[in-house]
């Protein structure tokens, strides 16, 4: 698929596409913070887009979180949005993709809503052919 769309784009669909069927953290899901839980299979799919790194680190009292260091340097963390304002990300460490798409349950959830994405993109390009 050739990717016309930006990361700013991408961040909008990605709002519409997660569920808590691609959460990881099922118990805490919620519509009004459906970030929760989505950041593997989120940066998964901003890697595929865009390449380089997946980066991960352990929030204090959070777990784990990952997020994405693109080819050229820039961060890119489309799920910080569902931590709370004022809470600290330490430094994360690039990981390698095989570490989460051998993960079956992770895998699962990364197909899910890679599905959901390609959908909407493709919504939003026949919306733009239509003019």
């Amino acid at each position: 698929m050739t990717l016309s769309i930006d990361v700013d784009e991408l961040e909008e669909l990605f709002e519409k596409a997660w569920s808590k069927k691609t959460s990881a953290w099922l118990d805490n899901w919620r519509e009004d913070n459906s970030a929760w839980g989505q950041c593997v299979a989120t940066a998964l799919i901003i890697q595929d887009y865009f390449g380089g790194e997946i980066l991960c680190t352990k929030i204090d009292g959070v777990g784990p979180h990952c997020w994405n260091r693109l080819p050229h340097g820039v961060e890119v963390d489309l799920t910080r949005c569902q931590f709370p304002e004022g809470i600290v990300i330490p430094e994360g460490k690039a990981r390698p993709r095989k570490m989460f798409t051998e993960d079956p349950d992770v895998f699962e959830r990364y197909k899910i809503l890679k599905t959901k994405i390609e959908t909407l993109i493709l919504e939003k390009e026949e919306r733009k052919l239509r003019g």
